[in-house]
């Protein structure tokens, strides 16, 4: 509540919206919450960010560090787009720094304002906060370290070589870049938020109920070539091997 009336204080009064200290502990619960994302493209129509925009990007988040404080803002965006709206043509940019009044820093710049961002739009946000959270997985585990640290142990079971080359070979049948965004928000938002889930029930099942229950379409030869073997208790080593 708090956190609300600050929010609508600042609003009235044309105050900046956000104070640094207060990114960690509100925006980003709210932003890893499926209804939430459900809500935005309610008041705002979202399409997915093309990857001739997506990719140089992803080429100017050079470090952990970069891409973690852009995905921060991200975080703040998705928390408060839900409470302002916007129009889905408005320039992210413009939304973060006129509508919120987000700070930029001694310098003037911010994590978003480098020119290969300049043509993310508000109906991107969600595509957007996707590919960066994606993204993030994979750095971390290039760098050998856990890509959803959050997890239960339970979950971080490894699988053998046979599940491996069964992966790889259903490769061939489907877009693994969307599997691997499906996969993820998969575990980020079901996975990790549900309280009881068997680990021993099969990956492939447990991934249809929750298409499913949050009426989500999976990706074309998903259904199809999937391997049905696989445990949920071993999705993270699934994500980790369709990403080598």
């Amino acid at each position: 509540e708090e956190i609300e009336q600050q929010f609508m204080q600042e609003f009235v009064q044309n105050r900046p919206l956000i104070l640094a200290e207060h990114l960690r502990f509100e925006y980003i619960r709210e932003a890893h919450n499926l209804d939430i994302f459900e809500q935005i493209r309610q008041i705002v129509q979202q399409k997915p960010l093309k990857e001739t925009l997506w990719r140089p990007i992803r080429e100017d988040l050079d470090s952990l560090e970069v891409l973690s404080d852009v995905l921060l803002v991200m975080d703040v965006v998705v928390g408060f787009l839900i409470r302002t709206g916007g129009l889905p043509e408005q320039k992210l940019s413009f939304y973060l720094h006129e509508v919120l009044k987000y700070p930029t820093d001694v310098n003037g710049t911010g994590p978003l304002e480098s020119q290969s961002a300049e043509e993310v739009l508000l109906t991107h946000v969600l595509s957007f906060w996707n590919l960066l959270s994606v993204e993030k997985a994979r750095k971390l585990s290039i760098l050998g370290q856990l890509p959803f640290c959050s997890l239960k142990t339970e979950f971080q079971d490894g699988i053998c070589e046979e599940a491996k080359k069964q992966l790889k070979d259903s490769c061939n049948h489907f877009s693994v870049e969307e599997v691997l965004k499906y996969l993820h928000q998969f575990i980020l938002f079901y996975v990790r938020e549900s309280e009881k889930l068997d680990v021993n029930m099969r990956l492939y099942d447990c991934i249809n109920n929750y298409s499913t229950q949050f009426k989500l379409e999976t990706p074309v030869g998903y259904s199809e070539y999937f391997p049905k073997t696989i445990k949920l208790r071993q999705c993270i080593a699934t994500w980790v091997v369709l990403d080598q």
